[in-house]
């Protein structure tokens, strides 16, 4: 079960949850998509460095790993937000 308590984040995820919090954006991402987004994000990061790919598949990796990664940074998916989709607990 993982804890939602934001003292096991770190530092950097601490100052990105209060800009967000500060911002208009509303966070709308729990914890575990936030991880997975982190891990997937990084795991495609690796894969592109690493693996030669044509300039048009490596293009759509680069902004498919950015994109996971910002959004796991700042707690906010927009397309979950055109859907309505919350995965974060009522009280945050």
């Amino acid at each position: 079960m993982l804890n939602a308590d934001v003292n096991h984040f770190p530092q950097s995820f601490r100052c990105v949850d209060l800009i967000v919090k500060t911002s208009k954006m509303k966070q709308n991402l729990g914890v575990a998509d936030r991880l997975i987004r982190l891990f997937a994000g990084m795991l495609l990061s690796d894969q592109a460095i690493k693996q030669h790919f044509e300039v048009y598949p490596l293009i759509a990796i680069w902004v498919v790993a950015i994109s996971l990664l910002v959004s796991s940074a700042f707690s906010f998916c927009p397309i979950y937000a055109l859907l309505g989709i919350r995965t974060i607990s009522r009280g945050n």
